[in-house]
């Protein structure tokens, strides 16, 4: 949508949209856009709630005043919560919890601790919906969370810019820390969401259970904290655009 308006504006057609992942709206610079933190394939919120979305539609095309741009603004309320089973959401199980920076080095041990006790549940998750959308990196699971902790060890230098063959796979360093990062996401919830009983987690669920209760997002906002100093461009864009999405990034700033 973004890339269209760019040519509806050229034709004298004034657009705006609304955006559902800040990232890729920031990197196409659409004329204007109003980013809203509500769940993907809910740009208006929840249903049944007209008042809520008529002021998610009022705030888009209120846009439309801006006589230029890019204009790239955020909606100032979160969706109203749904009431039933949707929200009695729980992991399946009970993952310790992360380990604070004083433990460091035994971040590692903790991730691929997590990973066992969640494969289980990947594997059903993976055998119910018959497709997956990890594996984008070529990387095993415990190969993905090797990578990424051994670029946030101490004596990890900031100019290192090459990694074994084997783990590149063929694609650059920044692109195989994209892929390996969207890999140990996307495994990490698609197991959690394989729980048994009715209920199914939001997308917005899921990602506070990722980031607030496992040392794999402890993993991840830890590099995305330390690692922005990186000499290569398209590592450092990657950790800061692509690491941590617009919704947690206030997790950064609550670290130890």
């Amino acid at each position: 949508m973004g890339a269209l308006g760019h040519y509806l504006e050229t034709e004298g057609l004034a657009t705006t949209q609304i955006s559902l992942i800040y990232e890729h709206t920031a990197a196409i610079r659409p004329p204007r856009a109003l980013w809203v933190p509500f769940e993907l394939g809910r740009p208006l919120g929840v249903p049944n709630d007209p008042e809520f979305q008529k002021r998610v539609l009022k705030m888009t095309l209120d846009l439309l005043a801006e006589s230029s741009g890019p204009v790239l603004a955020s909606y100032p309320e979160n969706a109203p919560e749904v009431s039933g089973p949707e929200n009695a959401w729980v992991c399946p199980i009970t993952l310790a919890p992360p380990p604070s920076e004083k433990v460091q080095d035994d971040l590692l041990s903790q991730v691929l601790s997590e990973i066992g006790e969640l494969a289980p549940w990947y594997d059903l998750g993976q055998r119910r919906r018959g497709r997956t959308l990890y594996g984008v990196s070529g990387l095993t699971i415990d190969e993905c969370a090797r990578f990424l902790t051994s670029l946030t060890a101490a004596d990890q230098p900031a100019g290192v810019t090459t990694v074994p063959v084997a783990v590149t796979a063929g694609h650059s360093f920044g692109e195989t820390l994209k892929r390996a990062s969207e890999d140990l996401f996307a495994w990490y919830t698609e197991a959690a969401a394989a729980q048994p009983g009715e209920a199914y987690p939001t997308r917005q669920a899921l990602e506070d259970w990722f980031w607030g209760e496992t040392a794999a997002g402890r993993l991840k906002l830890d590099l995305a904290r330390h690692r922005t100093d990186h000499p290569d461009p398209l590592v450092r864009r990657v950790i800061e655009r692509n690491l941590v999405p617009w919704t947690q990034i206030h997790r950064l700033e609550t670290m130890n």
